[in-house]
């Protein structure tokens, strides 16, 4: 089996060459890289025949990674399903600037929150270097198809439920 990221981030190019990370994914590829491989080999997502079974166990809070604030919230949901009784608070930040000045603000311990989310980019992976639309339009792509999810909690993935038991 090999892994890929497939995304807008060209930060994990680096980041998969680290001993820890290289391990677990063999491939990363960008968006415009891999829309480029589409265009060389003339592939159109929009006639595929098996689009709706790609992301038909996708959950609503998975597809929300990209956004910022949307692992932490998937984070908060799954342990709260785990761990009912546990308080998360949860504070984000997106730009480099913003996550530096949520780190000073928890190391002064000024921040009330127990979940820190730091997203390098302007709203999260959306807003990243390999997108190729605005912020805005991928945010709201991003939430539409969240919405558009069998399930919302990555939990309620019955090929989840079937590799736990």
């Amino acid at each position: 089996m090999l892994v890929a990221f497939i995304g807008p981030c060209t930060a994990k190019k680096a980041e998969s060459l680290r001993k820890e990370v290289s391990p677990f994914v063999d491939f990363v590829i960008t968006f415009e890289e891999l829309a480029s491989i589409f265009v060389a080999m003339d592939i159109d997502l929009a006639s595929a025949s098996d689009k709706e079974k790609l992301k038909e166990n996708c959950s609503g809070s998975g597809r929300h990674y990209a956004t910022s604030g949307g692992v932490a919230e998937a984070l908060k949901i799954n342990i709260l399903h785990e761990h009912p009784e546990a308080v998360v608070k949860i504070s984000k930040a997106d730009s480099l600037a913003e996550c530096k000045k949520m780190i000073l603000l928890a190391k002064a311990g000024k921040l009330d929150a127990n979940l820190l989310e730091g997203m390098a980019c302007p709203g999260g992976c959306v807003g990243g270097p390999g997108v190729l639309a605005p912020i805005r339009r991928t945010s709201l792509e991003v939430d539409k198809f969240s919405k558009q999810a069998k399930f919302y909690q990555a939990y309620e993935n019955p090929e989840i439920k079937e590799y736990k038991e």
